[in-house]
């Protein structure tokens, strides 16, 4: 074999594996895994969410995303505690992963762009107060600002 059939031979195994933080309110995401060695990896932000791709070998990974400088991981994902105690998020990359053409990768990227979408609006919905708590929020800084 030639040196540029190895090559695309190697390059076949890896598999492209996005990665999404369903929030777009933070400042700044990036995320650390087993892939890259725990080094921060600057996420994209979208107008839905934060993401990156890495091109991953079959194998399981542990990572976790770095949001305002916090250590977190995405509860709606695996998670796994490593021998140190931490909790991280963990991925299994198979060797089909989002493999190829047809109906199963399109079906992965829809559930995917819906679990994001549903999300996102619920962790809108949780930041913002109720009516009677933007009431008491109002009465508060209308007290302090009176002092």
């Amino acid at each position: 074999m030639t040196d540029k059939t190895e090559k695309r031979k190697e390059k076949d195994t890896r598999k492209r594996v996005l990665f999404k933080w369903p929030d777009v309110t933070p400042s700044s995401v990036f995320i650390a895994g087993s892939f890259n060695m725990w080094q921060a990896s600057a996420m994209h932000k979208t107008p839905t969410c934060y993401m990156t791709t890495f091109p991953l070998d079959p194998g399981v990974y542990q990572y976790k995303y770095i949001v305002d400088g916090e250590w977190m991981v995405d509860e709606d994902e695996p998670l796994v505690r490593d021998p140190m105690g931490n909790v991280n998020n963990q991925i299994d990359v198979s060797k089909n992963i989002m493999k190829g053409k047809g109906k199963g990768k399109e079906k992965v990227e829809k559930q995917s762009e819906t679990k994001v979408k549903n999300n996102t609006q619920e962790q809108q919905k949780q930041k913002q107060p109720s009516q009677p708590q933007q009431q008491q929020q109002q009465q508060q800084q209308q007290q302090q600002q009176q002092q």
